[in-house]
């Protein structure tokens, strides 16, 4: 069913009686209709809704755990006409689900495979529409449902859902079950509720019900059972209103511990439906569902078992699990998701808490650690902490007197600290930091998983050892980093290099083929660092700023010699003019008064502390370190300290915390340097308290100590405003800023060149700078040292594979064709590349208009380059463009072409193409369109962003939708991000024109549109003939002239053409195949299609 994927909106697709096996689909404004019996029109697949959706006349078998019909935004519609839907066979997820959208059924029947079965879901104000149908359970949160004639076997509504039944409503419940539940200010009107079970039973919770004829096949009237402040409408003697049942424990063990199950219904009432039935020892046994812990200040203090009854992944624990007591207690089979500002699972005693099928989510922001342990044993079977690999998103912490022991698990960013241990067993890691005495030991594989921060894989700092017999990862390069510790590996093994740097003084072994030892040069030591507190002096422990450091300013080497201040050190650093005048204006004001002071005058009166505001890898740190020697020697500050720390140092988890541990790091700075790295992490926005508390203390004994201590506070320039705001008095206790520009390209290729020539490198400093210089003026990022030293890895990288392939002695001399590997060749492979990209488009059948405009548009970048190496000022112009026109013309393949192009020509950083349409970028609740349509902007940034069918971004006649914040945020990123990117924004002529009217800067800020003509039938027919030929021979003048003859017969609408080339040549093949087996074909022969067999596919 291929027609199914290829399929465009506004397509009608007929579908013959026969069982058609089709992976999960996305659909948007598209009709299928069944021909035949619906019952022998099978689709077995999942049916994604992007939009509007028509299906009728047949049935649709869910694939193996999956939904049969799934919508996936508040804008998807399907409607379903006599439809046949069948669950999958597992019955574990909803056979149609949606969130937001609304489904419309009219004589359809929904079955599942057991009683209890999911059967229709509808969520987050979503709606079902349903007329004469057959359903099992219908579940609804936050939505609404309208049911005419429907026949179900109970209907569950919670949240603020609604439920009209004008005619008659037909309820059929499971054995246990009730046939209707309405929770949390629920509605439900029924005209006529039909039953037929002796067990028939209603259950209202803080919610309104309305029945206005009720008939029963048993004697008696209904019981309804209420809750809280309910409503029930209804003639006196047709119901009973009953206090809620009590649901009895499962069978336990008299006097021993028992079970008890946690009801869907109670959901949100641990504390009085859930916690009296629970005793010390007891197991809470919890079916899928969502669960919350928001009546308990949403922390369960562990003294009981927990167990998940269905599939973890479907049993949502809201809150923290907080290990309190002594003694041995598990959870299984399920999910724990933290509310902001809270870990999901802490361990706070001796004894041992076993997590075993469990994923851990950590809060929102990802500040806190998901896991915490700071004593007893933590073990982990089977089980994850939700991670990313961007940031520190899902962490695991461990320290103290705590022990985890992990099997077969994924940990996430894993920190094992302060004389803490863990022992892994096959499990896996984004990262692994060891420090402050740690031991961490291994058995088995150990999976390892590379991050975007810079940040080394494995991190051994002050005396902890990790030792793992087999460590592994599929990234082309990972690095670890041990600095007075110990790091054992029987065998390190993975695509790439495995690089280890180590200081003099550490205990390194690791065995592997790709494995690169090497040894940093040792540094002087600032301070040494006690092994009690949390930050490390010095370089502090995955410090960001650190690891910039290293190669940021590498001509600090030239003039590190002993004979040489602190102050001359500083301004042989690269560039920062501003900041070395700033800084020599400081350090003068420093030396009068220590002038004044040594002849008894009085000296004026000088704070110290700072402020350093400037992007990534600006030299913050480093200068930061001379600053702090150069006021040492000039007797300003009494010790030569410098302290290094961030957030994690200052802010605890627990109220007073913060204030004890930022205290602690005070009292260790007095008379020397804190230097408060990404001071702005200190201010989150809803999530400040325990922060507030190291704020306050600092500003108290910043106050007290002006004149004796200095606290530099770092960080980017735009978040530090909302940090100086958290106190009115901050911003006027730092009176000295000093602001960090950018490198320029000069620097940035001299810092570049400097670091590869002091770590015993040779290259050709003419190529060298040329293609660095090139390559930052394209790029996309804006982190200045830190972007050189990831330039020189890459480019070592490259050596060493180009060295170890072809066994050359050499390991030390980096080839022009090192540099020529990442930068996409030299300027003359590059104008060949561009010339053979030209004759790559003008091949391309018909677009005659299309192939001129390019060859035009290239001309004129050609020109514009010129033109920028004479007068460099020069603003580069805006190549943000417009393809027009009908599908199948050839847009997306024309876009990648220019993206190459385009690349070659130096105008994009990568020929990468990402496309995208409106259901990738508008989201389903305020604020998620602006961070989709953000994310796809970054990911497009340095290559090309095609938005097909971007006309569906403006709705006209839906002033609402969401689709205008797109186009709101593309403006802003159009104009000040022109350089860095290009966008093509495709589709047809018309819809377009009003698209570029949606906004009256939108025009202007895509300046260039050319129109994708029509192809002609012999053009169509040109294109069958070239997809043949690539597999098959064929008589070529008759495929022409069939092809030609039978596309001229189309009428304009079902035109599509390229698209209908591609189908009509696979038609073609799929006949062939077909007369090779009723003919008995094999061999070379088969390859050729027969000539009566093409004839035979012309039409009269």
């Amino acid at each position: 069913m291929e027609a199914l994927q290829k399929a465009k909106p506004q397509d009608v697709i007929v579908v013959g009686e026969g069982h058609y096996k089709v992976e999960p689909v996305f659909m948007n404004q598209l009709r299928v209709v069944g021909k035949g019996d619906p019952t022998k029109i099978i689709l077995e697949t999942q049916i994604e809704a992007l939009g509007h959706l028509q299906l009728e006349n047949l049935t649709i078998q869910a694939a193996h755990f999956r939904n049969a019909v799934k919508l996936l935004n508040n804008q998807a519609r399907v409607e379903l006409t006599d439809v046949y839907i069948h669950g999958d066979a597992a019955g574990k997820y909803p056979v149609v689900y949606s969130s937001g959208g609304t489904v419309v059924m009219k004589k359809c029947l929904v079955s599942v495979s057991g009683e209890k079965s999911h059967g229709v879901a509808i969520e987050s104000y979503g709606s079902l529409l349903a007329t004469n149908t057959t359903l099992p359970a219908v579940s609804l949160v936050a939505s609404y449902a309208e049911l005419d004639h429907v026949r179900a076997s109970l209907v569950n509504a919670s949240d603020g859902s609604k439920v009209i039944a004008p005619g008659n409503l037909y309820l059929n419940p499971p054995d246990g079950l009730r046939c209707l539940v309405l929770n949390n200010e629920s509605v439900a009107q029924v005209g006529t509720l039909y039953g037929s079970e002796a067990s028939f039973e209603v259950y209202v919770d803080e919610s309104f019900l309305q029945l206005d004829n009720i008939q029963l096949e048993v004697d008696g009237p209904l019981p309804v059972y209420t809750k809280g402040t309910s409503t029930i409408n209804a003639a006196n003697d047709a119901v009973v209103l009953m206090d809620p049942d009590t649901k009895a424990p499962v069978a336990s063990t008299p006097g021993g511990p028992k079970s008890v199950v946690w009801q869907q219904e109670d959901a949100r009432r641990f504390r009085d439906a859930v916690l009296p039935l629970l005793h010390k020892g007891d197991t809470l046994l919890i079916d899928e569902g969502q669960y919350f812990l928001d009546d308990v200040d949403n922390v369960l203090s562990l003294d009981i078992n927990i167990e998940g009854r269905g599939a973890a992944e479907n049993i949502m624990l809201h809150g923290t699990v907080v290990r309190g007591t002594t003694g041995q207690h598990s959870v299984s089979n399920i999910s724990i998701c933290p509310v902001n500002g809270r870990n999901s699972v802490v361990v706070a005693d001796d004894g041992s808490l076993t997590l075993t099928n469990v994923l851990v989510f950590p809060e929102a922001s990802g500040e806190l650690p998901a896991i915490h342990a700071e004593a007893g044993t933590l073990i982990m079977i089977d089980s994850a902490v939700k991670s990313e690999t961007e940031h520190e998103f899902g962490m695991v912490q461990i320290v103290d007197d705590a022990h985890l022991a992990a099997t077969r698990s994924l940990l996430g960013w894993a920190s094992i600290l302060r004389g803490a241990s863990a022992h892994l067993q096959d499990s896996s890691a984004v990262s692994l930091s060891a420090g402050q005495t740690a031991t961490v030991t291994g058995a088995g594989e150990f999976q390892l998983y590379s991050n975007s921060l810079d940040l080394d894989t494995i991190q051994i700092t002050t005396g902890a050892s990790v030792h793992l017999e087999q460590v592994h990862t599929e990234d082309e390069y990972i690095a670890f980093s041990v600095n007075e510790g110990s790091l054992k590996i029987q065998h390190a093994s993975g695509p790439g290099v495995v690089r280890v740097e180590h200081a003099p003084s550490a205990q390194v072994y690791v065995a592997g083929e790709t494995v690169v030892l090497h040894e940093l040069e040792a540094r002087p030591v600032q301070a040494a660092a006690p092994t009690s507190g949390p930050p490390t002096e010095g370089a502090a422990e995955g410090d960001h700023e650190d690891s910039e450091e290293s190669t940021e300013q590498t001509l600090e080497s030239e003039a590190s010699d002993a004979d040489q201040d602190p102050l001359a050190q500083l301004n042989a650093l690269v560039g920062l003019a501003t900041v070395k005048q700033q800084i020599e204006d400081f350090t003068q004001l420093v030396e009068f008064n220590q002038r004044r002071l040594e002849r008894g005058l009085k000296t004026t009166e000088q704070t110290m502390h700072s402020l350093f505001l400037g992007n990534p890898g600006t030299g913050k740190t480093t200068v930061a370190r001379h600053l702090g020697q150069v006021l040492y020697n000039a007797g300003a500050i009494k010790n030569d300290t410098f302290i290094e720390v961030q957030r994690r140092d200052l802010v605890g988890e627990a109220l007073g915390t913060s204030a004890n541990m930022t205290q602690s790091v005070l009292e260790r700075a007095r008379g020397g340097v804190l230097f408060i790295d990404e001071a702005y992490s200190l201010y989150q926005r809803g999530n400040n308290e325990f922060a507030q508390e190291a704020v306050d203390t600092i500003i108290t004994y910043m106050e007290d100590n002006r004149e004796s201590t200095v606290i530099i506070f770092a960080g980017y320039p735009k978040q530090m405003q909302d940090f100086l705001n958290m106190n009115p008095g901050l911003k006027s206790r730092i009176p000295n800023r000093f602001d960090f520009e950018d490198y320029s390209e000069e620097e940035i290729v001299q810092i570049g060149y400097q670091s590869l020539l002091n770590a015993d490198y040779r290259v050709s400093q003419d190529l060298y700078s040329r293609i660095v210089a090139a390559k930052y003026r394209q790029s996309s990022e804006n982190s200045n040292g830190r972007w050189v030293r990831n330039f020189n890895e890459q480019l070592m990288k490259q050596m060493v594979r180009r060295v170890m392939d072809t066994d050359v002695e050499d390991p030390e001399t980096i080839t022009d064709d090192d540099l020529y590997a990442l930068s996409g060749g030299s300027s003359e492979q590059k104008a060949e590349n561009v010339e053979m990209l030209l004759y790559e488009l003008d091949q391309l059948v018909g677009l005659e208009s299309v192939k001129a405009w390019a060859h035009d548009l290239i001309d004129e970048v050609r020109a514009n380059t010129r033109l920028a190496s004479v007068q460099p000022t020069m603003d580069r112009p805006t190549y943000h463009m417009v393809f027009t026109g009908k599908p199948g013309t050839g847009k997306t393949t024309v876009a990648a072409i220019i993206s190459k192009l385009f690349y070659n020509l130096g105008i994009l950083e990568t020929p990468t193409v990402k496309e995208v349409d409106r259901s990738s970028l508008v989201g389903s609740w305020i604020g998620h369109t602006e961070a989709n349509t953000t994310r796809a902007i970054d990911e497009a940034m340095g290559g090309v962003l095609f938005v097909d069918e971007a006309y569906q971004l403006h709705v006209e006649q839906s002033p609402n939708d969401f689709g205008k914040m797109v186009i709101e945020t593309f403006m802003t990123r159009l104009e000040n991000d022109r350089e860095k990117f290009v966008a093509i924004f495709a589709g047809y002529t018309d819809q377009m024109h009003d698209f570029l009217a949606a906004n009256p800067g939108l025009r202007s800020r895509i300046p260039l549109t050319i129109e994708f003509p029509d192809y002609t039938p012999e053009e169509v027919a040109h294109i069958v003939c070239a997809r043949l030929g690539r597999s098959w021979t064929f008589d070529e003048s008759l495929v022409f002239s069939v092809a030609a003859t039978e596309y001229a017969k189309l009428s304009n609408q079902e035109q599509s053409n390229g698209r209908w080339a591609r189908n009509y040549a696979q038609h073609i093949e799929k006949q062939h195949k077909k007369w090779l087996i009723d003919h008995d074909v094999e061999g070379e022969t088969a390859l050729h299609i027969e000539t009566e067999l093409i004839a035979s596919l012309a039409t009269t």
